[in-house]
């Protein structure tokens, strides 16, 4: 009986782009769980289906918490994580999320 392995494509570590310059190069290993957890919330979240996988994602700054409310108030509550821009490969937007680390 020949066994057949399905695999599913994901978004690629190698398709992540920070934009901050030199963000965690003196802490590979945090650059990476944060890679990590990017690559997971596009598979889990199906941002990967929406194009993602043949794309890239930004991620647009450096670990914080917190975040500012749309009436331009200050949520001292949301936790760690970082703010992505997923795209296509054609390069247009999917969506941006906060991915939690």
């Amino acid at each position: 009986m020949l066994a057949s392995t399905i695999f599913k494509r994901s978004l690629s570590k190698s398709a992540i782009k920070w934009i901050v310059s030199g963000a965690y190069n003196n802490n590979l290993q945090r650059k990476s769980a944060i890679e990590e957890a990017i690559v997971k919330y596009a598979a889990d979240n199906g941002i990967d289906a929406r194009g993602a996988v043949d794309g890239s994602a930004e991620v647009r700054g450096t670990e914080h918490a917190g975040t500012a409310r749309p009436d331009g108030t200050w949520n001292p509550n949301e936790p760690n994580h970082v703010t992505v821009n997923f795209k296509k490969s054609d390069g247009s937007h999917i969506t941006t999320r906060h991915v939690y680390i």
